[in-house]
């Protein structure tokens, strides 16, 4: 298993003059813990890229089970596929914690998408990569046993969440059973 840099990151590969384009247009919004970005089921009308703090995207199921997909740190981006879309927000996005985020609207998003070729190209790759993981995720529910699916799980949230103490440790803060 290998870490994918910037799963989430579509902006990272554009061009400085246009993620500087992008950046002219964004909002700074802060967020408190356990506070909504966006529910399951709402419009769409803006995208964002994480500042500082973390961000969960999740589900839940009719009894209240909540589901994480993933976490989202600095420089991770979200609510582009609903954009693009045109559709409800499949995910809800809610703060773990003190978090700041730039928020693009949907008509600025819009515009920009259909100015700078560049962004569809680097949104198809980042989409992509996520597609790949999700064959290897489904590939490993489907063929690995609960000990080495539990290890690929751990692994793949030090790769995301883990900070480095040494070149042989990284520490995981605050991740529950339900997560794993």
């Amino acid at each position: 298993m290998h870490k994918v840099l910037n799963l989430h990151n579509w902006m990272i590969g554009l061009p400085g003059d246009i993620q500087a384009k992008v950046q002219l247009h964004f909002v700074t919004q802060k967020y408190s813990k356990g506070e909504f970005v966006f529910r399951t089921g709402d419009q769409p009308d803006f995208c964002l890229q994480v500042l500082s703090g973390r961000l969960k995207v999740c589900n839940y199921s009719v009894t209240g089970q909540e589901m994480v997909h993933t976490h989202l740190v600095k420089g991770d981006c979200v609510g582009d596929w609903s954009l693009i879309l045109d559709e409800p927000r499949m995910n809800a996005v809610i703060s773990c914690g003190n978090t700041e985020v730039n928020l693009l609207s949907k008509l600025h998003f819009e515009r920009l998408y259909n100015t700078h070729p560049e962004i569809p190209k680097a949104i198809n790759i980042a989409m992509a990569q996520r597609l790949r993981l999700m064959f290897m995720l489904a590939e490993d529910a489907g063929l690995l046993p609960l000990r080495q699916r539990l290890a690929r799980a751990i692994i793949r949230i030090a790769y995301g969440l883990g900070h480095k103490i040494s070149n042989e440790q990284i520490v995981i803060d605050n991740v529950s059973q339900e997560e794993l």
